[in-house]
């Protein structure tokens, strides 16, 4: 606390341009604690859109000390010369954004254009939109974002401009000079700490508790468990590794928070509420052990998840928090008994279908955690509280809506029933919803009509095709086929005779009556609103003549 006492904290505003000068001359640099430069194209675009119309991307947050850190000597794509100045101003917050402003718009004269793709961005003078340009772009009203600052290199963009377009090389460069003016203006908001140490510094970002900040908790956690010359464990980069590590298993895209959430219950800290300075000061805490232990029960939830309940990917976990008590569940237990896995199972259909993470607060996140610790650590105690048995399940909506966690369910349930192929390809629900995600969902019929009772999952058969097939009066469907995707006899003959209303009615019935069966004994009573005739028929009265 006494150095955080002796930090002062400065706002103030600069114009983009001299913090891009603060780079060039070294004074402005990026510790090795931060992450790798991970921005996508479109987080690039988006930043300069927001510069362009003069809206405000959000506080910088710089470290100014005499004291020596490791930093990057690369910056985008260029090298800075870290040995010239005296006074270091270091990035606590902001190296993804300041990264992209000083790759983009530095001159590249100078550099071979090997991996320049996503440092170069252009502008189309006749949209006034920013773009990425590509062999087979052809674009020929633009200026290069690398020339726009320097005011030689603007004067022969103009010509440039001005002799490829002649006709309306005023209009153009008019609109050429709007957009330099605007980068060149543009101010950017700085909270200016001096004095104190990392950590100090660190603690002030976390307080400030700003939107918008590219420093992410992990990445903050290893700032202030960061260490001068000592190699080895940064948490950021233990986090990119498991992210890496669970490639194989299709959940690399799961927000990096849950698995920093996940090390934090492994620390047995609130994973909501914790502080990362007392987290960084606890001597009790070995992060770098629970960490390695943390990466194998993560792993492990990843096989659990995909090799016994058959979730395809990330994409189709109900609720993300799931993985985070998965993940606690076998770091305290790694070696779980067949009788844990059983019960585990039933833990996961149970909080899938019984909404039972929508709105949980810290205080029921934090008890259910500690009933599948103790559950861990003998199977004979249930992983639910008693409170929590013979719950209703969460009602599906009717309008078929990828982000809420009842409709993941229904997929991974539709799924379980193993559709089989309607025609001659051969294909695994599974492996199509791991490959194809929402892509490998059919509209049966008019796609118009966006309810789960129009959905199967077919493969790569166009919709229209596949309704084809299932009108096909000719062909002798084996009952099996058509159990695999809920579809009753009644139901075919209803497609046989253009009822599709009445289609829709009698597979819903179906889903409804495989989906009961299938939740049974996951201590859940089935909920779902009855079947009105009605439902369908307005609506499909437009498509009576589909074909």
């Amino acid at each position: 606390m006494e150095q955080l006492n002796q930090s002062v904290v400065n706002p103030m505003v600069k114009h983009l341009t001299e913090l891009l000068q603060d780079i060039s001359f070294g004074e402005l640099r990026v510790p090795n604690f931060q992450r790798p430069y991970v921005w996508k194209p479109s987080d690039v675009i988006s930043l300069f859109d927001s510069i362009y119309n003069g809206y405000p991307i959000g506080s910088l947050l710089f470290w100014e000390t005499t004291q020596e850190l490791n930093s990057f000597n690369k910056i985008g794509p260029f090298q800075v010369d870290l040995s010239n100045s005296h006074e270091k101003n270091y990035i606590i917050d902001g190296h993804q954004r300041l990264s992209t402003l000083y790759g983009v718009l530095q001159s590249k004269k100078n550099l071979s254009h090997q991996s320049l793709d996503k440092w170069t961005l252009c502008f189309d003078l006749d949209k006034s939109e920013f773009f990425f340009p590509s062999s087979t772009t052809v674009v020929p009203n633009f200026i290069w974002m690398d020339k726009v600052i320097n005011t030689i290199d603007f004067l022969e963009e103009s010509k440039r401009i001005q002799l490829q377009n002649p006709s309306n090389s005023d209009i153009y460069i008019t609109r050429a000079q709007k957009l330099a003016q605007a980068i060149v203006t543009y101010k950017i908001s700085i909270t200016q700490i001096k004095k104190g140490n990392l950590t100090s510094a660190v603690e002030i970002f976390s307080r400030l508790n700003t939107k918008g900040m590219d420093m992410t908790p992990d990445q903050m956690l290893s700032a202030l468990t960061y260490k001068e010359g000592v190699s080895g464990f940064k948490l950021a980069d233990e986090i990119d590794s498991i992210l890496e590590k669970l490639i194989v298993f299709n959940f690399s895209e799961i927000d990096r928070i849950f698995l920093f959430r996940a090390i934090i219950a492994a620390a047995k800290k609130d994973i909501y509420n914790v502080k990362l300075e007392d987290l960084a000061r606890d001597k009790r805490i070995d992060l770098p052990l629970i960490v390695k232990s943390c990466q194998e029960a993560i792993i492990k939830s990843a096989e659990f998840l995909v090799n016994v309940l058959k979730v395809p990917s990330d994409k189709f976990l109900p609720y993300n928090l799931q993985f985070v008590f998965l993940s606690e569940f076998f770091f305290t237990n790694p070696s779980p008994t067949q009788a844990h896995i059983d019960q585990l199972q039933k833990w996961f259909w149970f909080t899938s279908y019984s909404g039972w993470f929508a709105g949980a607060n810290s205080s029921k996140v934090s008890k259910g955690l500690d009933d599948l610790r103790s559950f861990a650590r003998s199977d004979s105690f249930s992983p639910l509280s008693d409170a929590d048995y013979l719950q209703e399940t969460v009602e599906i909506p009717e309008k078929f809506d990828f982000r809420f966690a009842r409709v993941k369910a229904f997929i991974l349930f539709l799924s379980s029933l193993q559709p089989q192929p309607l025609g001659t390809e051969h294909f695994s629900s599974y492996n199509l919803l791991g490959d194809y995600g929402l892509k490998a969902l059919h509209h049966v019929l008019p796609k118009e009509l966006n309810a789960f009772a129009n959905r199967m999952i077919l493969g790569p058969l166009r919709t229209s095709f596949a309704l084809n097939l299932l009108m096909d009066k000719s062909i002798e469907w084996d009952i099996k086929v058509l159990q695999s995707h809920a579809i009753t006899r009644e139901a075919l003959g209803a497609l046989y005779i253009g009822n599709y209303s009445l289609f829709l009615i009698l597979r819903k019935s179906e889903l409804f009556r495989l989906e009961r069966k299938f939740v049974e004994g996951f201590n859940l009573v089935y909920r779902q609103t009855p079947i009105r005739s009605q439902n369908y028929k307005n609506q499909y009265d437009l498509f009576s003549t589909y074909d």
